[in-house]
Parts: structure tokens; sequence; C-alpha cells
């Protein structure tokens, strides 16, 4: 939904409804996708060609943690505080109708031609509180290195205990055999029979 900004009246413009946010980030083998569309409630402002907004963003995420790979819901929720000024007045601004800054200038984005696109306001709110690295709880105790089980839910037969790894098979063979073992092997040797030369009468 695009906004003009000759459409904003003096006395502000309240606005809600829903916008979907990639509907394909899964196929895509993001760690977080969003079954559900968001949903937002904004105030609009108009003070000469800044657009101010408040409001609030919200939507249901789904994540897969990044230890033990379970699919886990994730309720985000961003407060909206934005200044839109036009792409011309902010030096080396992205063509996209909204480019967020860094630093100071974090809560400064950028319209272009004389409109705001809210998907994309959504879309930038959302991922920036979306978890950088996903985790079910804080102490998920991920996957066993060796036969791959949820160790959240059920022991596996010790390995993790042991400190077993996929690893470990090969180090016991390039083991080195004791001596006393390949002596065995070649067998006890052979003493070589003298023979004594006796005189016959």
């Amino acid at each position: 939904m695009r906004i003009k900004i000759v459409d904003i009246p003096d006395e502000g413009l309240s606005i809600s409804g829903q916008e979907t946010i990639q509907p394909d980030s899964r196929a895509e083998g993001d760690p977080c996708w969003f079954p559900a569309p968001a949903r937002y409630e904004l105030e609009m402002n108009r003070v000469g060609t800044t657009v101010r907004v408040r409001g609030r963003v919200s939507v249901g995420v789904k994540c897969q943690c990044g230890r033990c790979l379970t699919e886990f819901p994730v309720p985000v929720a961003s407060a909206v505080r934005l200044e839109f000024v036009p792409a011309d007045s902010i030096a080396g601004s992205a063509p996209d109708s909204v480019h967020l800054l860094s630093g100071e200038e974090m809560n400064i984005a950028a319209y272009r031609n004389e409109e705001i696109d809210l998907a994309d306001l959504v879309y930038e709110q959302v991922q920036l509180s979306l978890p950088m690295s996903p985790v079910c709880r804080e102490d998920c105790r991920g996957l066993c290195p060796v036969c791959g089980a949820n160790l959240n839910e059920a022991p596996c037969a010790g390995h993790a205990d042991r400190g077993e790894s996929p690893f470990s098979a090969l180090a016991a063979l390039m083991k080195p055999e004791p001596s006393h073992a390949k002596r065995s092997q070649s067998g006890p040797k052979k003493k070589k029979e003298q023979s004594h030369g006796k005189s016959q009468a």
C-alpha cells in the first residue's frame, strides 16, 4: 500500500491494516519466516516535506533453532518512530522508497515520487526486530554430534556424555599397535638346527 504525501491531511492520518512479508522466505533458506501477515497501526503527520510516522508493527514469526533445528514461534512487536524526508535531501540514498540510515540518523527514512510505501516500512521494521541467531531456549542442548538425536527430548545412548565424535572410529584405526602385538603376529622364530658331525664307525 502506498500513501501519497498530498493525501495526508493537516490533522494527520490514522491507518491500520495488514501486509504480507516474504511469503516464500522459508524456501530461500532463511532461519525465520512469516506464516501470517504483519499488522500495523500508524499515525502519520506532515510538517512541510517531512512526514512523521509513529505506531506499532507486530507479526507472528516462526524460526528454526540454530542448535536443535526445531521450529518455534517468535512474537515480534516493533515500535515505529520514523521521520520520512524527500530522497533528494539525503546524500547517497538508495532508489527505494524507504531508505533507513545508520548511527544517529537511524530514525530517518527517505521517500520518492511523493509517496511512502507501507510494505517497505513494515518489512524494515520487522527485519530489525528479528533475532540474529534464533534459539528455541537459552539452555537448548542441540543435537548429538554422533546420532543426531535432539538432546532436549531424550538422551542418546551416552554419545554426548562420553564426548564421542564422528572421528572417534578413525582415531582408533590410526592408533599405533603395541610392539608386543607385532611380535606375537610374526610367530615364534624357529631355532636353527645345528648338525653335529658324528664319525661313523
